[in-house]
């Protein structure tokens, strides 16, 4: 009984170890925001003001040239037209969370969906993102280009 527990154990582990890595593997490369997929995300949400939509279009001028480039090394650079940051990513053993430290403190993001074509992370009111944030493989074709 007690070597069918090991072997149980064993199995979820093995499971949650080749789920992070084939999640690292989609999420390593270069990454930009759908402005517009992320606008109309945020239409659907419940209590966003018409500030909050005002912010997020704000930003969205800012970042839409911005490249969000994972390196298999956890650097994350954040390109856009004025400079270069560079932080560090990686995901929690699960996969199910995406910490981005840009400036120090790892910053948690959930990761509501995940493929080749996009990655979603949740709002996280807390660090002050009320809205849904979408991103697409640099070189996708979106409405704001």
């Amino acid at each position: 009984m007690k070597n069918i527990l090991i072997v149980g154990i064993m199995a979820v582990l093995l499971s949650a170890c080749q789920s992070n890595e084939q999640a690292t593997q989609t999420i390593i490369g270069q990454w930009k925001y759908d402005g517009d997929a992320i606008m109309a995300e945020m239409q659907n949400q419940e209590g966003i003001t018409d500030q909050d939509i005002m912010v997020v279009q704000a930003a969205m001028g800012l970042y839409k040239t911005a490249v969000f480039e994972f390196k298999e090394d956890g650097t994350l650079n954040m390109i856009t037209d004025r400079a270069t940051q560079v932080g560090k990513w990686h995901l929690s053993d699960d996969a199910e969370t995406l910490f981005m430290n840009m400036s120090g403190t790892d910053q948690p993001n959930g990761i509501t969906a995940l493929s080749e074509e996009k990655m979603v992370l949740a709002p996280s009111p807390e660090s002050g993102i009320k809205y849904t944030r979408i991103l697409v493989p640099v070189g996708t074709t979106t409405g704001t280009e």
